[in-house]
């Protein structure tokens, strides 16, 4: 599947005080990162993998540790920030 799969993962960098498991796309956040910070990476980061990997099916695993209310994602995201 090389040149055929990859994977974006947008997370805090804080999380991961050990060396994490490496995704084609790592993208690091800042810890309380908001709505606005999170959409920005996102957008910025997808449309580059897609421009360049050019995938005919995409899989979104949002998770909930970006949610706020989560105590070990250490993200900040509103519940509009996720619908969006």
């Amino acid at each position: 599947l090389h040149g055929k799969l990859f994977t974006l993962d947008l997370h805090a960098a804080n999380n991961y005080p050990h060396p994490k498991e490496t995704s084609t796309y790592d993208i690091p956040l800042p810890d309380e990162c908001d709505d606005a910070t999170y959409l920005t990476a996102l957008k910025t980061s997808l449309s580059k993998a897609l421009t360049e990997v050019q995938p005919q099916l995409v899989l979104y695993n949002a998770g909930v540790d970006v949610f706020h209310a989560d105590k070990l994602g250490r993200l900040d995201l509103s519940w509009e920030g996720m619908e969006r």
